[in-house]
């Protein structure tokens, strides 16, 4: 017979005296040497398989949310995570990500903007609540920057097309009389501006 007990090994348990086998701990938990049971996996982490002597931290992009997981989900468009996450972090304002399993959001581009969260990719769409892809700024406005949530006019005396990253001053000969022109306005016959930028004939 023996003369002495052996401790289970890390990664397997044996919760009852007089034991003759230790049990592999299950997928989703694990155990050190001489456990009574298995530990289930915090939330972030996972153990895909049985016997685990240790979880495994979610990778940046991934989370899992619950104890006791084998696997983490990817992180949806318009979100991100960092390692060991329990939840995704949507993408703020200004900001999007395009792909399933970010780790980070990227900036719209000058001349595009988002003033929602969650956004998906740079492109063009309405700016209705909810949009998911950052927006062009409508011909007569603006943004110089990037990570942009709104546009802003231009001033009278000047214009711009759509996604314009600057507006444009009106030429000599030319004016616009208010803010967010499209275009400036040839003088009437008869009158005549010499300088850039005039906001009158």
């Amino acid at each position: 017979g023996a003369t002495e007990c052996t401790k289970c090994a890390a990664g397997t348990f044996i919760g009852t005296e007089g034991g003759t086998e230790c049990t592999q701990c299950s997928a989703g938990s694990y155990s050190a040497e001489a456990a009574t049971v298995c530990t289930k996996c915090s939330a972030g982490t996972v153990s895909a398989d049985k016997g685990a002597t240790e979880c495994t931290k979610c990778a940046a992009g991934t989370f899992i949310g619950t104890e006791g997981g084998t696997e983490c989900t990817q992180c949806s468009a318009g979100s991100y995570s960092a390692e060991a996450a329990t939840a995704c972090t949507k993408c703020s304002a200004g900001t999007v990500s395009a792909e399933k399993g970010a780790t980070e959001c990227a900036k719209c581009a000058a001349g595009t903007f988002i003033g929602t969260e969650g956004g998906t990719s740079a492109g063009t769409v309405s700016a209705d609540k909810g949009a998911t892809e950052c927006t062009k700024c409508a011909a007569g406005t603006f943004i110089g920057t990037e990570g942009g949530t709104e546009c802003t006019q231009c001033s009278a005396g000047s214009y711009s097309a759509e996604a314009a990253t600057a507006c444009t001053k009106c030429s000599a000969g030319t004016v616009s009389a208010d803010k967010g022109a499209t275009e400036c306005t040839k003088c009437a016959a008869g009158t005549f501006i010499g300088t850039e930028g005039g906001t009158e004939c």
